[in-house]
Parts: C-alpha cells; structure tokens; sequence
C-alpha cells in the first residue's frame, strides 16, 4: 500500500508527460515571467517525476540519471512527431526539473510530518 499512491501518481506523471511531449500540439503556459511557457512545464514535470520517482525507488543517483537519459530521450522521439522539435534547452530545463524534484524530497524526508515520514522515508 505504502508504494501504490506514489506509483499511480509516477505513472500519471509518464502518461501526461508522453501526451504533451509527444502527441499533444498544446502547451499549458503560454510565457511565465518573460520566461518560455515550454521550460516552465518542463521544470515542473520532472520535478514532478524526481520527486515520486523518488519515493518508489533508491538509489537516489540511479533516479536522477534515469530521468536525465529519459528526458533526453524524449527530446530526441520529439524530432519524430508533428508539432514537435528537439531542444537541448528543453532537456536541460527537464533535467533541472529532477534536480528540483530531489531537492524537494531531500527537504521533506527531514520535516517532521509524521504521515509524510512514513511515505517518503527517512533513512
């Protein structure tokens, strides 16, 4: 039970991510702070996915490598589909998202929230 909740919420994260990375010509942010909307939605989306990736699996290196090489690889199917084009920027915002994500995490497994020790671990 205690790894079903972040699972589901990893795989929604996968499901939305290959939806608005690959198939989708729609953008959720338009321009954020003068920033590109696209870098916005890939820092948040893979910090999404560092920090449940996270709480499913260890070692912490191991998650953070595996979702740099899946951005990349995201980026590169990008040159496969309409709508679509591959940018080191992207993965670089994307691989930033990890960091942000395990920075989250390394924050919250100290805090002393009791239900959210239990989930995120603090080991």
């Amino acid at each position: 039970m205690r790894r079903r909740i972040p699972l589901a919420f990893f795989m929604a994260g996968v499901g939305l991510i290959l939806w608005f990375g690959l198939l989708s010509h729609a953008s959720l942010v338009g321009t954020v702070l003068g920033l590109r909307g696209d870098l916005v939605e890939h820092v948040c989306a893979f910090a999404y996915m560092g920090f449940f990736g996270l709480l499913l699996w260890r070692p912490v290196v191991y998650v953070v490598v595996g979702l740099i090489l899946a951005a990349g690889v995201l980026e590169i199917l990008q040159m496969l589909f309409p709508f679509h084009h591959a940018s080191v920027v992207d993965w670089g915002a994307s691989s930033s998202g990890v960091l942000c994500g395990v920075l989250v995490w390394g924050v919250l497994r100290f805090l002393p929230l009791f239900p959210l020790r239990r989930i995120i671990g603090s080991e």
